[in-house]
């Protein structure tokens, strides 16, 4: 392991660069002064994009823990004041805010690593929502000022380990990224042969960075190496950005280098937090960053961050308005010129200050505003300061925005409407001009037309760029601001607004395909789908899938079929029809970690036989079970060593594991009926069930579970577990009777799976066995396709499912005359009318026992019965009695950790 003089001081600024510019684009202003390379720039606004559309996103923080951080064998200590700790915290608080910012949902989880991998909750943390709760891993990261013991780094081990924490995430379509931060070489034990081994390895056609950029994560590596050392520096760019890295696959991250000085690391930091729609100002405390607002701007975020450590109270940042009044910001809000000002000071550097102004609906705040510092001593400190209008402003496309769009034709168009983080569309008083072009995977960029302005608040149209035949690429969208100068003050040009929407654009002859299907797998055979849309033919081939396939280690044989796997097969599709290609993927064992493969969907026109092809990026998780062999060679060994492991433990670790998955979702529920002649409709509209986005997400209040609790629509749901320690945890209503989607029931419970997204759940009705409640579980994610075929799924399953909710047959109350029958019966006469073996007895006797439903299986039973025939079918099964949810279980024993 190679050791490192220069101290970690810029950590913070290179995480943040890693992670939270994927949350907004990086323009060429940010890549030169941080070394970027344009490459970087692109996946940063790659990481930017999907999640300012997805909403999510998984990021997980691999830590280096050896003891080069601290000092080993008499060399120096690269980290001695534990800065790498303050610098993560700092970072996962202001990546919390940026999450706000854009209504996302960016969930967070620390590892660590040196010889080994290392993630256990107990010590790391669980994955968290920073936008809700950043401070809930404050914990686990102050414990990386003791984890500086390793005397090894090997970054294979450690990249393994994320990707399998990353591919044990319930949502196969977030936004995924590692965040790998080391002060080290590659080294691992063995001789310096073994270190070369195992750095090839790392790179090699089918090493972990190959299977990482397979799956689409994202991989962002930060070095802390000083120059003229014997470094990692050309493997670390090669892993994040290089194309001499697991050749054949493009790369899909950026590279960041940490300098020395603890004030240059805030500095570096907060010059790389989001910064579209912003103006940058570097120079010393005599300067100031000027910038003219506007009355349509409403929100402005200032940070400033001197470059040195000075003295308390020697640095006392001001902020200047229109019309010359000066704020020295030492307290924490202010009003003046219509805006509220609140101030933070930062506590590791004097002078380093967030300002956050919002403007009032009435009042102007229209001219020049200057922030800069009021200086009490002699020292000339250089500063750097942002200001950026309307945090999370970004460019939504109609047609690629909450929808999961099949693909693009060419006598498409598109929309484009530029919205605050609220998701409103915002006009602007000064200038705004977009620009579309749309970025072939190879070729050059084609211009969409000419940049129209979009200042109104109102969308603007493109029309698709020709295509000769199904092309993968990028649509890139750059909206640049100007904001509306004052007298002869001329305005503030910001940096551009820019996002990139991966797709396929086929002729319009041809079928439309995706780009990239996401999906995970759970069990040994599993069928995914790739949606697809006509006019044409279509089918998978597939020659070549297992060739270039991505799967974790000790997985056994896979082996793929598709459907439609010739033209002899394919799937025909008028214009307009929608269709799916099945592929069946078997695998002989399961474990955690990425699945990915490309999928050759080749096409056909209708009418000319005119054809093409178009490759899209299969990209899955597989996610192991709990193993049972494990769990019982564990507990025999314990009792062979005489350890009495009690079995509570065993359900602690259920409970542990056993989650509801923390995406935000919407509940829509409705009232059902079925007609007498069996079709099923809406109560509340008298129409057939159609589901649509405005109703099922817009109109509902979208809730993030708790992690054993929810509540949608009025509907409680609980994580639900059985007495066997070795299945895996569910989803249960707490209402019944009840039936999820997939048929599935615990008792008289709904069971479903603990990612509820995109079930339904029949609550049946006590006192009318056609009527009932459904609750729909979606995400804002969920395309107008899928709610048509939830829409169609309820239409179908609804009947049968309201007869297996079907309520018990009620209760015989007898007459008199009932009475009188009963007491003449004769006890072993065939024509008596008391039988045994019925479902509901009231009365018992020596003739058997009353039924019901009239059974004439009793033993002593006559020949006709006092309730109306029922067909055997239709009699409830007493034999297994039925356990509820809330019952005990058989024997009297109780699930400790039962809801």
């Amino acid at each position: 392991m190679k050791h490192f003089a220069n101290t970690v001081q810029k950590t913070i600024g290179v995480i943040a660069a890693a992670v939270l510019t994927g949350l907004v684009a990086a323009p060429a202003a940010f890549a030169q002064q941080n070394n970027v390379s344009e490459t970087g720039v692109r996946n940063l606004e790659r990481l930017n994009s999907c999640i300012a559309t997805k909403k999510k996103a998984d990021i997980i923080f691999v830590i280096d823990e050896s003891a080069s951080l601290r000092g080993h064998n008499g060399g120096p200590a690269s980290d001695p004041k534990n800065i790498r700790v303050a610098a993560v915290e700092d970072l996962v608080a202001q990546l919390g805010k940026s999450a706000a910012d854009i209504d996302a949902d960016i969930n967070v989880k620390l590892a660590g690593f040196g010889e080994g991998y290392r993630s256990n909750p107990e010590t790391y943390g669980e994955w968290t929502n920073v936008s809700q709760n950043p401070a809930a891993l404050d914990t686990a990261i102050s414990g990386f000022e003791n984890r500086n013991n390793d005397l090894y780094t090997n970054y294979g081990v450690a990249l393994s380990g994320a990707l399998a924490d990353i591919a044990a995430q319930p949502d196969p379509d977030s936004c995924r990224s590692i965040l790998f931060f080391t002060d080290g070489l590659l080294t691992v034990p063995g001789d310096s042969q073994a270190d070369i081994a195992a750095r090839e390895a790392v790179c090699s056609g089918d090493g972990v960075v190959s299977k990482a950029r397979d799956a689409g994560v994202h991989l962002f590596t930060v070095g802390l190496i000083p120059e003229g050392e014997d470094s990692p520096e050309q493997l670390l760019r090669s892993m994040a950005e290089g194309s001499d890295c697991a050749a054949g696959q493009e790369p899909n991250g950026a590279f960041f280098n940490a300098e020395s000085n603890p004030a240059g690391l805030f500095a570096a930091f907060r010059s790389l937090l989001p910064d579209s729609a912003s103006v940058e100002h570097r120079g010393d405390t005599q300067s100031q960053l000027t910038f003219v607002l506007d009355n349509s701007i409403t929100e402005v975020r200032i940070s400033s961050q001197p470059e040195e450590v000075v003295a308390d109270g020697t640095l006392i940042p001001i902020l200047i308005t229109p019309g010359g009044q000066t704020l020295e910001l030492t307290t924490p809000k202010h009003t003046v010129n219509g805006a509220t000002i609140e101030t933070e000071l930062g506590a590791s550097v004097p002078g380093m200050v967030d300002i956050a102004m919002e403007k009032t609906k009435t009042d102007d705040w229209a001219g020049q505003w200057a922030f800069g510092y009021k200086t009490t001593g002699e020292k000339n400190t250089y500063y750097s300061a942002k200001m950026q209008i309307f945090p999370g402003l970004n460019t939504v496309v109609k047609e690629l925005s909450n929808t999961k769009t099949v693909g693009l034709s060419t006598n498409d168009t598109i929309h484009a409407t530029l919205v605050d983080r609220h998701g409103q569309p915002r006009a602007l008083d000064g200038e705004a001009s977009i620009s579309a072009q749309f970025v072939p995977a190879a070729g050059a960029p084609v211009a969409m037309g000419q940049p129209q302005s979009i200042i109104n608040g109102e969308s603007v149209e493109f029309a698709l760029a020709e295509v000769a035949e199904p092309t993968t690429g990028e649509i890139v969208l750059s909206t640049t601001i100007t904001t509306q100068g004052i007298k002869e003050t001329p305005g503030t040009e910001l940096s551009p607004v820019v996002a990139r929407y991966p797709i396929v654009i086929s002729p319009a002859y041809l079928p439309k395909a995706p780009r990239t299907v996401n999906f995970a797998v759970e069990e040994k055979e599993t069928t995914i789908t790739i949606p697809v849309e006509g006019p044409g033919r279509l089918w998978v081939d597939p020659a070549g899938i297992k060739e270039n396939m991505t799967v974790p280690d000790n997985v056994g044989a896979v082996n793929v079929a598709a459907k439609h796997d010739s033209a002899d097969s394919a799937l025909l599709l008028k214009e307009g029809d929608r269709g799916e290609l099945p592929i069946t993927i078997t695998v002989d064992s399961l474990r955690d970690g990425p699945l990915a493969f490309d999928a050759l969907v080749k096409m056909m026109a209708l009418e000319d036989n005119a054809s093409g092809e178009v490759s899209v990026d299969m990209r899955g998780s597989m996610r192991a079970p709990v193993n049972p062999p494990v769990f019982v060679a564990v507990l025999i060994i314990a009792i062979l060593l005489g350890i009495l492991i009690p079995l509570a433990i065993l359900y602690i670790i259920k409970h542990v594991t056993g989650v509801l998955a923390g995406t935000k979702l919407h509940g829509y529920s409705f009232p059902i009926t079925r007609t007498p002649d069996g079709a099923v409709v809406r109560e509340d509209t008298g129409g057939r069930v159609q589901l649509d986005y405005q109703s099922v997400v817009l109109n509902t209040t979208g809730v993030t579970p708790q992690p054993r609790r929810v509540v949608l629509a009025g509907k409680e749901i609980t994580v639900g577990r059985d007495l066997n320690p070795f299945t895996a945890a569910y989803a249960v209503t707490v209402d019944s009777p009840a039936i999820a989607s997939s048929g599935k029931q615990i008792g008289e419970a709904a069971r479903l799976p603990l990612a509820l997204r995109g079930n339904w759940v029949l609550f049946g009705n006590a006192h009318d066995e056609n009527r009932g409640h459904i609750l729909v579980i979606v995400d804002h994610n969920i395309s107008d396709e899928e709610l048509q075929r939830i829409s169609q799924d309820i239409t179908e399953k609804v009947p049968d499912f309201l007869e297996k909710l079907r309520p018990a047959v009620p209760s015989v109350v007898l007459d008199a005359t009932d009475e009188q029958n009963l007491a003449q019966a004769d006890p072993f006469g065939d024509s008596g009318t008391i039988r045994s073996g019925g479902v509901v007895t009231h009365h018992t006797g020596t003739g058997g026992s009353m039924d019901t439903a009239g059974d004439r299986n009793g033993p002593y039973g006559g020949s006709h019965g006092l309730g109306t025939q029922r067909p055997q079918s239709e009699i409830p099964d007493t034999s297994n009695p039925v356990i509820k949810p809330q019952d005990p279980p058989l024997g009297g024993a109780r699930d400790p950790f039962a809801d």
